[in-house]
């Protein structure tokens, strides 16, 4: 076991404990397979299969120390501290934890809007010894992680649609999102993804808007006013890019929010 794998084994000794999730019959079988690496977010290292499911780690302080160490990632590419001492550490460890109390409600009242299949919330055995690149045969007993389908992202599919010159497949993609976003407010959640491009996906089986990064998404019971921040946060990141990148596209975009929010009372609010 690499020493990632083994900062990654400790990760439940600080995280709070939560109520496992008894694993379908199939997840040992998607599991037992080799996965390449993806990439990486604010909360997680991910890994794709061959078969369509992406496994994603954790981020934790030592694993990404280790992770420096290891992989030779830039430093400069990371927004993450080099050195996790002190209040930084305190900080990471708290993020971790949020992060994982946060992909635990979305598990459990977002699973088909997230792609989730599966989330090990609590030490169990698996029953399966994943072959993961850069990290290799690892025991997932001990080890928090999530498993999700592998889907298509928006950034990518709208740029499919610019390349054919398919701009009213383009609209019909920002009304769809749009309306899943509407719905997501109206059930009081909010996405604090800075970056939906990357994080916002389409699902191939039925064309339904997926959101990837569980951790990212703010439940009802958090304070209004900071839901109500994360989607103007979101709301202006996702115009900026639309606007930089696709500006056939961001009037279409702003009006469609702007008419979900304002059927959503909490977002009114002052």
């Amino acid at each position: 076991m690499t020493r990632w794998a083994r900062s990654i084994s400790k990760s439940f000794s600080v995280l709070p404990p939560l109520a496992p999730v008894v694993p379908g019959p199939h997840i040992a079988g998607v599991l037992d397979s080799e996965f390449s690496y993806v990439g990486e977010g604010g909360s997680c290292i991910a890994f794709a299969s061959d078969d369509g499911y992406v496994l994603k780690f954790f981020k934790t302080p030592a694993a990404v120390v280790a992770q420096f160490a290891e992989w030779q990632i830039d430093l400069a590419a990371v927004d993450w501290p080099t050195v996790v001492t002190g209040d930084a550490l305190a900080t990471a460890r708290n993020k971790m934890r949020d992060d994982f109390v946060h992909a635990r409600r979305a598990y459990d009242e977002l699973r088909e809007e997230t792609a989730l299949v599966y989330g090990h919330f609590a030490p169990g055995p698996m029953g399966a010894t994943p072959n993961v690149e850069r990290v290799g045969v690892i025991d997932l007993t001990a080890v928090p992680f999530l498993l999700q389908r592998r889907l298509v992202l928006v950034g990518e599919i709208l740029e499919r649609h610019r390349l054919a010159g398919n701009n009213a497949a383009a609209s019909d993609l920002i009304v769809k999102l749009c309306n899943a976003m509407g719905d997501l407010w109206r059930r009081e959640w909010a996405d604090s993804s800075m970056y939906f491009h990357h994080n916002v996906a389409v699902d191939d089986v039925n064309a339904d808007i997926r959101l990837l990064d569980a951790c990212d998404l703010r439940p009802p019971d958090e304070p209004a006013a900071l839901r109500r921040w994360c989607v103007d946060q979101y709301v202006a990141k996702s115009s900026q890019w639309l606007r930089l990148n696709h500006p056939h596209l961001s009037d279409l975009y702003e009006a469609e929010l702007a008419e979900h929010r304002a059927r959503v009372s909490w977002l009114r609010a002052a």
